[in-house]
């Protein structure tokens, strides 16, 4: 049984035989709720705003003393929450039960303004699930005592916030229903004692950084006589004397405050059971309480990140994937200016999620500056049309004054909320808001009017200024006028759009003033926007973001990852980092199609009553997980380039955590804890060190033509710019896409290619005549092409989509070949590249080292969806070789398979044989400058507790060390207790040098260090003396 922070202390009243109410009138908070012959049932299977639940209460007197509530439940499926309330005050005060599936997980909780502590869970609860036969729950409150019970199993907790309420019923994502509602009166407990101890704060976790956290508690006199002489202590480890404090004199009634010391810097990583006493002048325990704290590492420098767009309710399911930072929920600016008491609501979750940081999790706290507001209470902040009408169905004005007024505060009271709070280290603005901005136009407010006089504009250019016009869909006479299909350098309507995207909406402002003054508050959080290429291909709408993301689905191929990436590259022109989403669900609608098989259809009518969790299911819900090669080969693809983290969207789809998606594949998770174990924890620091590869293929990606010619794929990957981009990729080639603004930047490659395109404004026209006249230069165009460049080669590409899954990828392969092909013929040399055709190759450079990516995109239809065509579900492995261009092997280089650690010899051609590549998986190979030929690690001989030692790892090489390569660490105490210091790095130029803090509390004696070389596979090892 676990202790609150907050105690008091005196007797328990034992539950008696009383008197059961039956319970026949409720009142519903939220969800749809139905009442029929005393049923109480809620069937919507959803969740409130913030995924809390949906609630039913009974209204009634407040009496104070014990009561004991019971109810039986049913349920329709077999996965979701169902839940018992006692003591409720409203949505964010009371005691509550709960109990899940799957797993018959029992849970007793607490919600104390908005914020929720576990007091006491278990597993297993019950016989059965109340999908399989009715499930009586019970919960009651009988002075400090509080007591859950489901079908036999029972929990205990210390109850102490909450003297009277009423009852409740709850839902979260469960179809259910509650029969023998009953209320039984328990006597009314004996007042408090003489003494109570109430802590302040509410933090629990803390960083081994922190040297000092204060923690403060009241103590109250309850007595009839003044107090003198009386100390406080506190207790949280016998390695340190407990810390005494003498509490002033205090008159019956009084109180005062007491602060102690938690020192979490000078302690070991792990869990503490703090224990306090209030004594009198005699020694004699007045009141003493425990309370539970932790000390957690800080994130190591250079860790690679995997980031979890949504939440999985395990942190450490979440450890086990590979996750290092997991979503709080939404932040709305508009429920905090419309709704008493939700920030609160969402400051204890961003709070809750400090629990994290014990397994490594921090949090993504997302705010929204768009949805959800009334749009009569707020008609004057939504868009206008000329007439003065709201655009489209209203939204809301980010320009307006009030508005910008509403943003900043609600921003600034978030950031103070939450300043306290260790685990925020991303901040999400804005999701998807492009959906919407793309449909409309310049606001006929004053201020918003003036603002585009101020930037040279005065009325919105024809065929601009309604639905759909900033994304060019009225374009088509002005495009007609453009000779040869040249567009001025400057026209009023590209000029016009473009700032339009970068300032006339208020998108982007808006999102930089609220980054600006949330990370006032959280300055070590860091700030992006998804997705950001669901608009034209304009550099400059990143602004105030301190990287950018964008959501990637898998299907039809998950070459799409590698499109975006680059084209997030580019929208940031190299400047900032960039995070791919990879999305863990396919749309149903998209993978199977419809279900024309009779059979079928009967099977899925089955199967949409129940909670399926198996690959064979037809009928999936909306959404399906994706498989798991999929999900592998989409790591792999991420990981190959220059990424800085990665970021996947689904929990619910690859867990038992109730949500939007189910999870219909329990194996792709698996896939994701495999390739995240295998590749993205060992090599993920090496690779964040590392450069892309050298840049010799260009792509065009331009904004013009997808404004004046209607082109481009704004971001999905699915239409002839795609073709042509996994026609490079089968190619062989690493492209860099540039915008037309990055047009200068054209003289460092060797080729460049336009896919999609059928205008350009005349400078970049004449950039890139320009290049096709250098000496070497190669430019390729597809068949939109029609403009006049001199020397340029038209290549005819496939347009791939109304084909069956299995022909794309042949198309894809056979354009790829014949670009290939084209590009030897006219003297391109390659550096790597290989006779298999359905490998992806991707190289990264690292002081001097190379990392070279060969990745399987050899794929089938599976069984899994893979029989409907739409997705090529399932890979088929493959032996592979690679060739190498003499000069990169040149100079005694070393080439090594780094995941069998083995160093290979290549033939005399310069190839590498029999190179096995899984099912949607790769091989990773280091071109190291010389052969690496050990490794070695320092430390000092001895160190005292409380101080640093210093660790220096050398790799070693024939040449000397140099290069960015893996090393894992391993760190144990003398009683061979793993420090938190242990886990990946990444050498740079050949070596790390690494301070390892000695707590206080540390084990004495002789410490073991032992480093692996994760290239050649070396290891080294030494011990120092801890004192």
């Amino acid at each position: 049984m676990k202790h609150l922070p907050l105690l008091l202390i005196g007797c328990i009243a034992l539950a008696t035989a009383a008197r059961a109410d039956k319970i026949s009138r409720w009142v519903p908070v939220s969800g749809d709720w139905e009442q029929t012959d005393g049923v109480v049932a809620e069937l919507s299977d959803s969740a409130d705003a913030g995924n809390r639940p949906l609630w039913i209460v009974a209204p009634g007197p407040e009496t104070p003393g014990g009561e004991s509530f019971s109810a039986t439940v049913t349920t329709r499926d077999g996965v979701g929450d169902v839940f018992l309330a006692i003591r409720w005050r409203n949505r964010d005060n009371f005691y509550a039960l709960r109990y899940g599936d799957p797993h018959r997980q029992l849970e007793l909780f607490k919600v104390v303004d908005g914020r929720e502590t576990v007091l006491a869970k278990t597993e297993g609860a019950g016989k059965a699930s109340p999908q399989q036969a009715p499930l009586t729950l019970s919960l009651s409150v009988s002075g400090n005592e509080l007591t859950a019970s489901a079908g036999g199993t029972t929990l205990t907790a210390h109850a102490e916030n909450f003297a009277s309420g009423s009852v409740a019923l709850g839902v979260r994502y469960r179809q259910a229903a509650f029969r023998d509602m009953e209320l039984r009166k328990l006597p009314v407990p004996p007042p408090p004692a003489a003494a109570a101890v109430v802590r302040e704060g509410w933090r629990t976790v803390f960083l081994n950084d922190e040297k000092e956290a204060p923690l403060l508690f009241q103590v109250k006199n309850n007595s009839g006589t003044e107090w003198k002489g009386i100390e406080f202590s506190f207790r949280f480890d016998d390695a340190f004397p407990p810390e005494i404090r003498t509490v002033a004199a205090l008159k019956p009634g009084e109180q005062s405050t007491v602060t102690v010391n938690f020192p979490a810097a000078s302690l070991r990583v792990g869990d503490y059971r703090a224990v306090y006493r209030l004594t009198d002048a005699a020694k004699q325990v007045l009141a003493s309480g425990e309370l539970d704290l932790s000390v957690a590492p800080v994130p190591r420098a250079g860790r690679f990140e995997m980031i979890l767009w949504d939440g999985i309710d395990s942190y450490l399911e979440l450890e086990r994937l590979g996750f290092t930072a997991s979503s709080a929920p939404f932040f709305f600016v508009s429920k905090y200016v419309q709704e008493a008491g939700y920030l609160e609501s969402v400051a204890a979750a961003v709070r809750r999620a400090d629990a994290g940081l014990k397994h490594g999790v921090r949090s993504l706290l997302k705010v929204d500056t768009r949805r959800y507001w009334d749009k009569k209470k707020f008609d004057a902040m939504m868009m206008k049309d000329a007439r003065g009408g709201n655009q489209l169905s209203g939204d809301i004005c980010h320009n307006h004054p009030e508005y910008r007024g509403h943003l900043e505060k609600s921003v600034e009271a978030l950031g103070e909320a939450v300043r306290d709070a260790k685990s925020p280290a991303y901040l999400l603005f804005d999701s998807e808001t492009e959906n919407e901005e793309r449909k409309l136009y310049q606001c006929f407010h004053p201020a918003c009017l003036e603002q585009a006089k101020q930037a040279g504009f005065g009325q919105p250019p024809a065929h601009v200024n309604r639905t759909w016009g900033m994304v060019g869909v009225s374009l088509g006479a002005q495009a007609k006028q453009a000779k040869e299909g040249v567009l001025p350098a400057s026209t009023p309507e590209l000029d016009y759009i473009r700032w339009w995207w970068l300032h006339g909406s208020g998108y982007v402002d808006s999102r930089a003033l609220a980054a600006e003054r949330l990370k006032r508050y959280l300055p070590k959080a860091r700030a992006f926007h998804d997705p950001i290429l669901r608009n034209p291909a304009f550099l400059g709408r990143d602004r105030g973001m301190d990287f950018v993301s964008h959501w990637t689905y898998t299907n039809p191929s998950p070459l799409g990852l590698l499109e975006n990436i680059d084209e997030m590259r580019a929208a940031v022109d190299g400047r900032k980092p960039v995070v791919p989403n990879i999305q863990l669900f396919w749309y149903t609608n998209e993978v199977v199609g419809k279900l024309e098989n009779a059979a079928d259809r009967a099977k899925a009518a089955k199967e949409a009553d129940s909670f399926v969790e198996a690959r064979d299911a037809v009928h999936f819900g909306r959404f399906v997980t994706i498989s798991p090669d999929h999900v592998r080969e989409a790591v792999w693809l991420a990981m190959s380039r220059p990424v800085d983290a990665i970021m996947l969207d689904g929990g619910s789809s690859i867990s038992t955590t109730p949500g939007t998606y189910a999870n219909t594949n329990p194996d792709t998770a698996e896939a994701l804890a495999a390739v995240s174990d295998t590749l993205v924890k060992p090599y993920g620091p090496m690779l964040k060190a590392m450069n892309r590869g050298p840049g010799r293929v260009a792509v065009l990606q331009s904004a013009a033509s997808s404004l004046y010619g209607r082109t481009g794929n704004y971001g999905n990957s699915n239409k002839l710019f795609a073709d042509v981009y996994n026609s490079i990729l089968f190619a062989q080639l690493q492209p860099d896409i540039l915008f037309d603004e990055s047009a200068g930047q054209l003289e460092r490659y060797d080729v460049l290619i336009v896919p999609d395109t059928r205008f350009l404004t005349g400078s970049v026209r004449d950039a890139v005549v320009k290049f096709a006249a250098g000496k070497g230069k190669l430019v390729i165009v597809d068949q939109t092409f029609g403009l006049n460049v001199p020397g340029a080669i038209k290549m005819m590409f496939p347009v791939t989509e109304k084909l069956s899954a299995a022909e794309q990828q042949k198309s894809w392969i056979a354009s790829g070949r014949k670009l290939k092909e084209l590009l030897l013929a006219k003297g391109f040399r390659y550096q790597v590249s290989s006779p298999a055709e359905d490998v992806i190759l991707s190289r990264r450079i690292g002081d001097g080292d190379q990392a070279l990516f060969v990745i399987n995109d050899a794929r089938r239809a599976g069984t899994y969806v893979g029989q409907y065509g739409k997705v090529l579900d399932a890979g088929v492995p493959q032996t592979v070789a690679v060739e190498f261009a003499p000069e990169l092997l040149a100079g005694g280089r070393a080439v090594y398979d780094v995941l069998t650690r083995r160093l290979l010899t290549p033939g005399k051609d310069g190839g590498i044989d029999g190179l096995f590549l899984g099912a949607g998986a790769g091989r990773l190979l280091y071109v190291a400058q010389s052969e690496i030929t050990g490794i070695r690690v320092q430390a000092e001989p001895e160190v005292k507790r409380g101080e640093a030692a210093r660790l220096r790892i050398t790799l070693r090489s024939r040449k000397g060390a140099a290069g960015t390569q893996a090393v894992r660490l391993k760190v144990a105490d003398s009683s061979g207790r793993p420090n938190a210091l242990s886990g990946y790095y990444a050498l740079k130029d050949g070596a790390l040098e690494l301070p390892l803090p000695i707590a206080r509390n540390d084990e004495p004696g002789h410490w073991q260090v032992t480093v692996e070389d994760l290239i050649a596979g070396h290891t080294a090892e030494t011990a120092f003396l801890v004192k």
